[in-house]
């Protein structure tokens, strides 16, 4: 099993050649699952030698557009391709209705005589808090992120652990400095990939390095770090983390 960064950078960021962050898992039966499809998914699929047709399966975090902003060009690629194969998708059942009428109804209800849904497009495929699925000989599970909240209610974002043959690892997406709601996820996996600032002020809906330091020498030593911002990087092998996961960096799992 493999894991791909398409790109490390957050949605906001100005550098061209770190993209945002994006990842593929190559599944054991060798099965591609994209997980978030940010708006320069072209591009940093295409600095990986892939294009669409590659991608067996999509996984959408949450609605923000470094995490979703690909997604309505990727589906009618894959719809009006010569194969025609629709990709599964796989979304917590709390984002599928506003997935598609808050973020891509308005472009995609074009199928002339069809009547336009995400199913049309997608093997949409859903899950319940707590659920989990097996996919290509993989286990996902869906974590709920603590990362937007808007009138004072909690929206609907959720990261993932990724289990084969008893290893377990945590990708966050995105999600605030709430580590007393993650440790059991921390403590399992043997690897974790944490979504981490650097802003000199703080955004208040990532996780900021500062904070991460504070973790204990245990959970930070097998902690890799992504979605960080323009500019010099703190030294994080220094301060106990794996590191700092580089643009097209590969972990096999």
């Amino acid at each position: 099993m493999e894991l791909l960064f398409l790109g490390v950078g957050p949605g906001l960021g100005s550098a061209d050649d770190i993209y945002q962050s994006n990842m593929v898992l190559t599944c054991p039966t060798g099965k591609k699952l994209l997980i978030d499809c940010g708006t320069d998914i072209r591009f940093s699929l295409a600095k990986a030698h892939l294009t669409h047709d590659d991608i067996e399966g999509v996984y959408i975090s949450h609605l923000h557009s470094d995490h979703v902003g690909g997604l309505e060009r990727f589906a009618f690629l894959r719809k009006f391709s010569s194969t025609r194969k629709k990709p599964d998708l796989i979304v917590h059942e709390a984002l599928k209705t506003r997935l598609w009428e808050h973020s891509l109804s308005g472009a995609m209800e074009t199928l002339g005589e069809e009547e336009a849904t995400l199913e049309c497009f997608f093997n949409v495929i859903t899950l319940k808090d707590k659920a989990c699925l097996s996919w290509q000989e993989v286990n996902i599970s869906l974590i709920q992120t603590v990362h937007m909240i808007s009138n004072k209610i909690l929206q609907p974002s959720y990261g993932l652990t990724l289990t084969h043959e008893k290893n377990q690892y945590y990708i966050t997406t995105d999600t605030q400095f709430v580590p007393e709601r993650y440790m059991a996820q921390y403590q399992k996996a043997k690897l974790i990939f944490h979504d981490c600032e650097i802003l000199d002020k703080p955004s208040t809906v990532h996780s900021h390095y500062n904070d991460l330091k504070t973790l204990p020498s245990d959970i930070k030593a097998k902690m890799w770090l992504y979605h960080y911002n323009d500019g010099p990087l703190p030294d994080a092998k220094g301060d106990g983390f794996g590191g700092f996961v580089q643009q097209g960096q590969v972990f096999q799992l």
